[in-house]
């Protein structure tokens, strides 16, 4: 598999968190076009649950704790590969971001 190149894209969704059986938010897919193992896409998930994680090649970043269970969120994830950043919105406020050494 070839390494995932890309300029720059936005995802964005809508979602709403469910709790589980014990109380807590499972891992879910928001987007995913990537193969298990390997770094010839991208994903953006709730993984391990109440956090919201983009990969993007060999780079992953992530918002720990910033969904909680039945609480709407408008879910933004930015690449920019031209200027190497990447960052996650939760209602319009940046949680995470990356910005590679120049």
């Amino acid at each position: 598999n070839r390494p995932f190149t890309a300029k720059s894209f936005t995802l964005s969704a809508v979602i709403t968190p469910d709790a589980n059986a014990n109380g807590s938010l499972s891992p879910a897919r928001i987007f995913d076009k990537l193969t298990a193992g390997q770094n010839n896409g991208f994903l953006f998930d709730t993984h391990p649950g109440n956090a919201l994680r983009f990969i993007v090649g060999n780079l992953e970043i992530s918002a720990p704790n910033v969904l909680k269970a039945g609480e709407k969120a408008h879910v933004v994830a930015v690449f920019d590969g031209e200027n190497g950043t990447a960052t996650i919105y939760k209602n319009g406020e940046m949680v995470a971001g990356f910005e590679s050494p120049k």
